[in-house]
């Protein structure tokens, strides 16, 4: 490995580390702001469930006053009749007609005793008990009857009939259901919703699963759980209190996906990193490769321009300057071992005529196979093959002693 390799093995290191810290800033920022932003759309769930919860049960006082003062005088002719409960049925269809999930309703006098007789068990002891104090204090804190017929809760108001001065308590009940829809369509999955009583610490009055009865859980919520809740307020004119009770599993399961994300993330991104890298070294290396035959193919290039430059085209043994230069070598060495030097001047007879008479191209496969012959009789090995030493091929190329 080379010292650019380093610097770029230690380049991309360096970003990866770059951005792993990215990452996880990232990852931290996202995370922060997910508890944020849960947070404010939780507050803003409360709010509008809390609103929807009141103006719904506004909107059922306002309707049950209504009807009230537009049957004022029926109600005083069913308390005096003996047929009371068939006008009484009337006035229960057209409130049906009117209200969506009433379970029953029914007159007391000014005083809060129930006026009519209850034989079907609809008016039990906690709603006797709130038309008493809804007598004497003019006020009804609505809060759930655990009626053995129907878990429900009471809406009442006063009437009178213009046409007297008979005066008395006309009160309608109503199921849970509508509540449980409101506080179920509250629910996003991060927290949850509760009715509890205001009386009874915990104790939970309805819930996205339905009154108290209905519940899969424990009817009461632990003193953890109570601590636990982001906001807790009372509902105007109950004995309601509406609690929002974080989901634990959803924000940590938020988190873990966010984080799982990030490494996915920064996986991919190593990855990416390394088969880049491995790429880059990949066409170094075939640069490198390529370059290499480029060179060995430029030296192989040179030694044939070399030798080119050195050996005669005709007869392809070394020519004149090969002569030149191999003869002061030759001569040194000589010197250095006191060895001796042998240098041999052939003529060929008759060459001119032999030229003259049968042409330059037989003269030239003449020359070649008297340095043929040359080569294969003495065994000369090709730095010592001179053609210098054929005095006629001299002359026949057209060069002359120096």
């Amino acid at each position: 490995m080379n010292r650019i390799d380093s610097y770029i093995i230690l380049l991309i290191v360096s970003l990866l580390l770059l951005s792993s810290f990215l990452f996880y800033s990232k990852i931290n920022e996202d995370v922060h702001t997910l508890g944020r932003n849960l947070r404010n759309n939780q507050h803003e769930i409360f709010s509008l469930t809390q609103l929807k919860i009141e103006t719904y049960l506004n909107n059922l006082q306002d309707k049950v006053s209504i009807v009230s003062l537009q049957k004022a005088k029926d109600l005083r002719i069913i308390v005096n009749s003996d047929d009371e409960y068939e006008l009484l049925e009337e006035i229960q269809e057209e409130i049906n007609s009117k209200l969506s999930n009433v379970n029953k309703s029914t007159i007391a006098d000014i005083k809060g005793h129930a006026i009519l007789p209850d034989f079907e068990g609809y008016v039990g002891e906690a709603c006797k008990n709130n038309l008493i104090d809804f007598a004497n204090n003019d006020e009804n804190p609505i809060r759930i009857h655990p009626n053995n017929n129907q878990f429900h809760f009471d809406i009442m108001t006063h009437y009178k009939d213009p046409s007297s001065s008979f005066r008395g308590i006309f009160f309608t009940s109503f199921k849970t259901d509508a509540i449980r829809e409101i506080l179920k369509q509250g629910e996003d999955g991060s927290a949850q919703l509760y009715l509890i009583h205001n009386d009874y610490p915990g104790l939970i009055e309805i819930s996205s699963e339905g009154h108290r009865k209905q519940l899969t859980r424990e009817t009461r919520l632990s003193e953890k759980e109570l601590a636990s809740a982001v906001i807790q307020e009372k509902i105007l004119n109950t004995s309601w209190t509406l609690v929002l009770l974080p989901v634990s599993d959803y924000l940590d399961a938020k988190k873990s996906q966010i984080k799982f994300d990030g490494a996915i993330n920064a996986l991919l991104l190593y990855l990416i990193s390394g088969v880049f890298l491995v790429y880059i070294f990949k066409a170094k290396k075939q640069g490198e490769e390529r370059i290499q035959q480029y060179i060995i193919s430029l030296k192989d290039a040179n030694k044939q321009v070399e030798m080119l430059s050195l050996t005669d085209p005709l007869t392809n043994i070394p020519n004149r300057r090969s002569f030149n230069d191999r003869i002061k070598v030759e001569w040194s060495r000589a010197k250095r071992t006191s060895e001796h030097v042998s240098l041999l001047i052939i003529d060929i007879d008759y060459f001119k005529q032999f030229n003259d008479c049968y042409g330059h191209i037989a003269g030239d496969e003449c020359l070649q196979k008297v340095s043929a012959s040359i080569s294969q009789t003495f065994l000369i090995t090709p730095e010592a093959q001179l053609s210098y030493l054929i005095e006629n091929i001299i002359h026949h190329r057209g060069r002359e002693w120096d």
